[in-house]
């Protein structure tokens, strides 16, 4: 197993995608201070789990994604993925070719993938874990480390023996069985004393079962008895609704005769509408003719008045001459006698 290439992009310094392949035997990065040959290493230890930013060089896990330049805006997702040889099957994977990618997003979302497939970190400590690669493993040893390296405890070097000798992995399922068993026992110590317990209330549930047991048979001696009143209750309903179905089909048939009536009605009605909007019509000419009627006969009284106006002056016209033919026959009297 080797590493064949790794990729990078957006992670820290690293803004375009960059891909360095390598070949077996030695190979250097050099370059002068600030170019970020560190930064290939973080790259390497972030992608396989390492959860410390202080690892990486770094105040919070932002830090780890390109932050832009005066010329180039910041990004907003770092990923890199990291391809290894797997020929001589030293992964416990079918593959021959394994790519472990992991991906963060500024937003705090991060994911890690296994052959472009999403998966937990403990599947990638897991596919690792006596390999020599992850974040506490002996692969990657940076500056000044491997001073440390040889003045660490010997409880330390201990575990770092058996990393290099494969045998961590053996340690690491014995303390999952252990903890195992430990769960098991204490799973045991508490079905003790639950059938403890249980045994204490031994009697108390005979006699609830006992109790029990005849508060079934009664509920089904009265589930027979309200089943036989459902029944009997049916027989009547049914009866009932026979007789409630003759009464609607009387109801319908006096209803449909209603609604035959009331169309009879409507007709008759609209009929004596048409009757009463005639009669208003001649009513309203009568109230015309009328009216002419009493202004022609306001103008014969107006004419008769006048005309007995006219009598009376003639009358009084013709006592007048009377009076005056009387005189004149008195005058012709004397005058005849004078002749």
């Amino acid at each position: 197993m080797y590493l064949t290439k790794l990729e990078m992009r957006g992670f820290k310094t690293f803004a375009d995608k960059t891909e360095l392949e390598f070949k077996p035997g030695i190979t250097a990065i050099v370059g002068p201070n600030g170019v970020g040959k560190s930064n290939i290493t973080d790259a390497i230890l972030w992608v396989l789990g390492e959860q410390s930013n202080k690892a990486l060089r770094a105040e919070s896990a932002q830090d780890l994604i390109f932050a832009g330049t005066a010329r180039r805006r910041p990004l907003g997702m770092a990923e890199v993925s990291l391809t290894l040889d797997n020929s001589d099957g030293s992964l416990p994977t079918d593959y021959s070719e394994v790519v472990v990618g992991r991906r963060l997003f500024r937003s705090g979302e991060s994911a890690y993938l296994l052959n472009r497939a999403t998966v937990r970190l403990r599947d990638i400590r897991d596919l690792f874990v006596d390999t020599g690669l992850g974040p506490q493993a002996y692969s990657v040893v940076g500056q000044g480390e491997l001073e440390a390296i040889l003045s660490i405890r010997s409880e330390d070097r201990r575990a770092l023996i058996e990393e290099v000798a494969g045998v961590r992995k053996y340690r690491l399922r014995r303390t999952e069985a252990e903890r195992k068993l430990e769960g098991t026992r204490a799973n045991l110590v508490r079905v003790t004393d639950i059938l403890h317990e249980l045994s204490s209330q031994r009697g108390p549930l005979e006699e609830e079962a006992s109790r029990a047991r005849q508060y079934k048979e009664l509920a089904e001696q009265l589930e027979g008895l309200e089943l036989q009143l459902l029944a009997v209750d049916y027989r009547r309903r049914a009866s009932r609704r026979g007789q409630l179905v003759n009464e609607v089909e009387n109801l319908r048939t006096d209803a449909a005769a209603v609604r035959t009536k009331i169309s009879q009605l409507d007709a008759e009605h609209e009929q004596v509408s048409l009757r009463i909007a005639g009669l208003a019509d001649e009513l309203e000419r009568l109230r015309d003719e009328a009216t002419a009627a009493e202004r022609r006969a306001d103008q014969q009284r107006q004419s008769t008045a006048l005309a007995q106006e006219r009598l009376r002056s003639i009358a009084e016209r013709r006592q007048q001459l009377v009076t005056l033919q009387e005189q004149g026959r008195k005058r012709i009297a004397k005058l005849q006698q004078r002749l």
